[in-house]
């Protein structure tokens, strides 16, 4: 049954919750969180910039719920700006209950009030229930400029 929330953009005063938030999902990743002022130093300087964006969901009682990140940017690729879903996390409690469906569905309203054209992300393949959600909400990895071939992501650490 589907979850009525509020989703928004997080502000300063959201980051106690959005601690929490990114720490479960950390956690629920197999990484521990950094320390507790590291965590909340990153956070400031990520709802501070101009170029990302958080979104928080709340339960009608206030209680947050999930967020999801968004970058945006230019490239020589494309005319108009794209965007990129770095995360998405929903509490364990409220999965299932289109908490997700309502973050995503709220970063393409945010996007397209930035005029972005286009919306990528990435996600483990084994994250089924995350891969039908974005399926449904239209995202696809095959690229009919590439004759129909799947876009991979590679990731290298310096």
């Amino acid at each position: 049954m589907p979850l009525a929330v509020s989703v928004g953009t997080a502000k300063a005063e959201d980051v106690d919750d959005l601690m929490l938030l990114y720490c479960g999902f950390m956690e629920h990743e197999g990484v521990r969180p950094p320390p507790e002022a590291e965590l909340r130093r990153r956070l400031e300087r990520l709802l501070g910039s101009e170029t990302d964006e958080v979104l928080i969901a709340r339960a009608p009682d206030g209680i947050a719920l999930g967020y999801l990140q968004q970058r945006y940017f230019y490239s020589v690729w494309r005319p108009e700006r794209d965007a990129f879903i770095e995360d998405v996390f929903v509490v364990e409690e409220a999965r299932g209950r289109r908490v997700g469906a309502q973050l995503v569905e709220a970063a393409f309203e945010c996007a397209q009030a930035r005029g972005v054209a286009r919306i990528c992300l990435d996600t483990n393949e084994n994250n089924e229930r995350g891969r039908r959600l974005y399926e449904r909400l239209g995202f696809a990895n095959g690229n009919a400029a590439w004759g129909g071939a799947r876009q991979l992501f590679y990731s290298r650490l310096l």
